[in-house]
């Protein structure tokens, strides 16, 4: 039999979406949906299928119940995702969250990134990476055009083409730039075994 046990920090087991955040750099909703799960497994949240009897088909739906107040064993993004999920009540379903739980996304993002950061795994912030790259490289395109234009009597269209072909991999590779730290690298190689 093989046994999987997710990666620690210290005593704390790390949760999906950071396990999510350390194999792809970015908080996707599968991380967020696995993280519901987690709160589940923990005793925080029960999650509950009710279905509803339609004229042709049946609709289903799933409720999440608060059970406990988030406490110190909880991460920072865990703590701001039940926050989110409920507010200040107890029961809420999955399809009231449908086009308004987005809103909530880049908070969470950043909740997570700190939680990350805080524990050595990135030095900085992966979306503050990524848009860092991106105006570089518009900065980059932006310079060629303009000193490609200005060089274009002794260059001719070459500059115009070296300042295009400069900015262009920069912006191309920019959401492949955030790098973990040694442990973080560690990390990713717990999770994948």
């Amino acid at each position: 039999t093989v046994q999987y046990e997710p990666p620690k920090y210290g005593e704390k087991t790390l949760s999906p979406a950071e396990v999510g955040a350390l194999i792809d750099e970015t908080l996707n909703m599968r991380d967020i949906t696995a993280s519901i799960v987690g709160l589940a497994v923990k005793g925080f949240i029960k999650i509950e299928e009710t279905k509803k009897k339609g004229l042709i088909l049946d609709s289903t739906d799933y409720s999440l119940t608060k059970v406990k107040d988030p406490d110190s064993s909880l991460s920072e993004f865990e703590n701001k995702l039940m926050g989110d999920l409920f507010g200040s009540g107890k029961i809420v379903s999955i399809s009231s969250l449908k086009n308004k739980f987005y809103t909530n996304i880049p908070d969470l993002k950043n909740a997570l990134y700190k939680d990350l950061k805080s524990k050595g795994y990135f030095r900085s912030n992966p979306e503050d990476v990524r848009k860092g790259y991106m105006i570089a490289g518009f900065i980059i395109l932006g310079l060629g055009f303009v000193l490609g234009g200005s060089l274009s009597e002794s260059l001719g269209a070459r500059g115009l083409l070296a300042g295009i072909l400069t900015g262009l991999p920069v912006l191309a590779f920019a959401r492949f730039m955030p790098a973990k730290t040694i442990s973080g690298a560690k990390a990713l190689a717990d999770i994948k075994g």
